[in-house]
């Protein structure tokens, strides 16, 4: 009487456990579908704040024209620094 009652026990723990890992297969693949997502979000927010951002003032309020990196008036200043230094 025992056993019987054992092996309904051990069986329905059994079914119980295959249920666990199903459910905990979906969520991981599910959480990790989602937090590949947000990570791909980020990363183009990111590409976006920094496209128009000038890289010498780093001012975010001064937009550059046309998705440049630098403004105008520093193409020259860059131009400078970079003949300075190889001289």
């Amino acid at each position: 009487m025992l056993n019987k009652e054992r092996e309904k026990t051990l069986l329905l723990g059994e079914e119980e456990e295959e249920k666990f890992q199903t459910r905990h297969k979906f969520y991981t693949s599910y959480t990790a579908l989602v937090s590949g997502n947000l990570f791909m979000l980020f990363k183009f927010v990111k590409w976006k704040r920094e496209k128009g951002t000038c890289k010498i003032c780093a001012s975010k309020k001064k937009k550059t024209t046309k998705g440049k990196s630098v403004h105008r008036q520093h193409v020259d200043m860059g131009r400078l620094a970079a003949e300075a230094q190889q001289s």
